[in-house]
């Protein structure tokens, strides 16, 4: 899911190349060097950038009794750090990029594939983030695990909602355009189909089952430590979940989910396929010169 959604925004951009495609072929590109001087270097450099109390964020979660003894090593440790801490919250400036369709199929030594398929979204903060949340469940349930798991015989499959995104994905799926042509209909289905209430409620229910789910207590603060989500946001979007209906499921999906209004990004990673080597809107990714000049992009 990362690659299909590297071309919609600038985090999505920066996700695929930390933690998707990218990111493998530059680990194993360095695990082929004989000379890795040059990546201490650059890990040096990185230390020296990185490890500066001014860069710091911390956020501690202890019993009573250990918070003293935990804040006294904490505060040991910074002292071996350089820098000076700031309490202040500085967001560097990004360049956004504009949203863009891609389709890319990465050709790799598999007897099965992984698709994913990504649209534009809204944030957790926007009102159409509860009715996507329930849609994507929606979809998972009454549509894409019928057509894709039990008739087309993948491992698994789903639509999920993030902060901005929303994606389509299939694993282990011995189809792969097959299971293009399915995400493609599930959004149809969702903007037209014959959805009820009952299922609009059972979908909730799922969400809630997630939102709701108990927290550890070492993760606790988490969502407002990392992402500047506060407990009166969670509610208010807790509120919107609880008011979603048939309607606005309807709505969200013929908005954004249209393959012809919206730019989407596809991704498929698997054995070569001749009907995508003959269609000249995608990328076949073949070789290790070509994944390299797509990570440099």
């Amino acid at each position: 899911m990362y690659s299909s959604a590297s071309g919609l925004d600038i985090g999505s951009q920066n996700n695929e190349i930390l933690f998707g495609y990218s990111q493998v072929h530059t680990m194993k590109k360095i695990a082929e060097m004989d000379d890795v001087s040059e990546i201490v270097y650059k890990l040096q450099t990185i230390a020296d950038l990185v490890l500066d109390k001014s860069c710091l964020r911390l956020a501690m979660n202890a019993t009573p009794t250990a918070m003293e003894r935990s804040v006294s090593a904490l505060k040991s440790y910074l002292g071996n750090i350089k820098g000076v801490s700031e309490m202040s919250q500085v967001f560097p400036e990004v360049d956004e990029i504009k949203a863009t369709s891609h389709k890319t199929h990465y050709q790799l030594p598999f007897s099965v594939n992984f698709v994913a398929q990504s649209f534009p979204a809204v944030k957790y903060t926007h009102k159409d983030y509860a009715p996507l949340n329930v849609l994507a469940t929606l979809m998972s349930r009454k549509f894409l695990h019928r057509e894709i798991r039990e008739k087309g015989g993948a491992y698994g499959s789903g639509a999920l909602m993030s902060p901005g995104v929303f994606s389509f994905f299939s694993y282990r799926d011995p189809e792969s355009v097959a299971t293009l042509d399915v995400f493609h209909r599930c959004g149809q289905w969702a903007a037209t189909g014959d959805i009820s209430a009952e299922d609009v409620e059972e979908a909730k229910l799922g969400v809630f089952q997630k939102s709701d789910k108990p927290v550890p207590p070492g993760s606790r603060g988490q969502m407002r430590f990392l992402y500047d989500i506060s407990d009166d946001m969670r509610q208010t979007n807790r509120d919107r979940l609880f008011n979603v209906t048939e309607e606005d499921v309807r709505r969200v999906a013929a908005l954004y989910l249209n393959e012809e209004k919206c730019p989407n990004g596809v991704a498929i990673l698997g054995p070569s396929n001749s009907s995508i080597k003959e269609d000249e809107g995608w990328t076949v990714v073949t070789t290790e010169e070509a994944a390299e000049e797509k990570a440099q992009a």
